[in-house]
């Protein structure tokens, strides 16, 4: 198969082949590296360098892939990559327990920073992280359900806590006759993804493996995950849910009712816009914001916004069918609730940790 690898002539000439039978059809999608594009196929896709898109170098000679731009006479081009294979077995997840019809301004005139209470029962995925000290239990941070072992969380959770208890099926944790029927769980041993680095966003995931099986009920089950091509689907203008025990307003208590808040995702550009100015940009976005992260805000700009204690929740979405399947993991964001600053989360679609999550949690 001929690929880059080789030789500057051969490059070369394949970059020129490229020029020669696209010169006539190129397409604009997004005219500019990293922004999100559609080939001809109407297959989602990022708009990259042809030298960084591996999937489109090992295919020159059976597929001419979509132009974004030229840099130079280097083709930028839509880089579709394979969604990860589903595993084996998979539990039947991200249910919708009742029809919901909530129109955007009803939802966010209410006091996640202004979000709104969720009714009980609605997301059965969602999981409280726990420290026991003494005979007191200091609930820290969020996490999701994703089958009956493991728990998905943000790795700074789990770095600077020691999380000993998993809640599931909770609802307000101060209130043992809300209705909800919850369970603790005790973990096992916690995992961090093989490239997570302190301070920095693009794998701030970690694993946690609870100490036994859990058995799903109403308030108890598992959140689909974006497997296959739907890991492939642009979340762009798209409305997903963000749900949590987070503060509402920066350094404040957790709220003790699980609140949810409609957000739409955002263009990672966007966000590299408002974000690079800050002054541990460097440091926390040593390759910009790029396809492994997850831009999700309020389109409203009525200051909704994930906030403390919603780190390592899920931005969740539905497909075709109805069923909800996890966007992002919450990780980062400056302040709470200011319109100019969208959230900023893990991409769990991305291969390095869709693969990251099978190979550990659905061996």
């Amino acid at each position: 198969m001929v690929t880059c690898r080789g030789s500057y002539i051969l490059c070369s000439f394949l970059f020129i082949l490229i020029l020669k039978e696209t010169s006539s059809q190129v397409v604009f999608p997004t005219p500019s590296p990293n922004g999100s594009c559609q080939d001809r196929a109407g297959r989602q896709g990022t708009c990259r360098i042809i030298t960084e898109c591996r999937s489109a170098l090992d295919n020159l000679q059976v597929e001419r892939p979509t132009i974004c731009e030229f840099r130079g006479r280097i083709p930028v081009v839509c880089c579709i990559e394979a969604g990860v294979s589903p595993p084996n077995s998979i539990p039947e997840c991200g249910r919708q327990l009742r029809s919901r019809q909530i129109q955007t301004n009803e939802l966010l005139v209410n006091r996640i920073a202004n979000g709104a209470p969720s009714d009980l029962n609605e997301w059965p995925w969602m999981a409280l992280l726990g420290e026991k000290v003494g005979d007191s239990m200091n609930w820290f941070c969020s996490g999701v359900l994703i089958n009956s072992k493991w728990i998905l969380t943000a790795a700074h959770c789990t770095n600077r806590r020691n999380a000993t208890v998993v809640r599931l099926g909770e609802y307000n944790f101060n209130d043992d006759n809300d209705g909800a029927q919850h369970m603790d769980v005790g973990v096992a041993r916690v995992i961090f993804h093989d490239d997570y680095k302190l301070r920095q966003v693009y794998h701030d995931l970690s694993l946690i493996e609870l100490d036994q099986h859990v058995g799903f009920t109403d308030g108890v089950s598992p959140l689909c995950l974006p497997w296959g091509q739907e890991g492939n689907r642009n979340l762009v203008g798209r409305k997903l849910e963000v749900t949590g025990w987070g503060a509402e307003f920066l350094n404040g208590p957790l709220v003790e009712i699980l609140m949810e808040a409609e957000l739409k995702g955002f263009t990672n550009g966007f966000c590299e816009e408002n974000y690079s100015p800050l002054i541990d940009y460097p440091v926390s976005f040593p390759e910009g914001i790029n396809q492994k992260i997850l831009c999700i805000g309020d389109d409203t700009r009525q200051g909704v916004s994930a906030c403390g204690g919603d780190s390592g929740g899920p931005s969740v979405y539905q497909d075709e069918t109805g069923r909800y399947l996890l966007g992002g993991i919450v990780s980062a964001g400056y302040g709470c609730g200011k319109n100019d600053f969208p959230g900023i989360q893990v991409k769990v679609a991305h291969p390095q940790n869709l693969a990251w999550i099978k190979k550990h949690a659905f061996a």
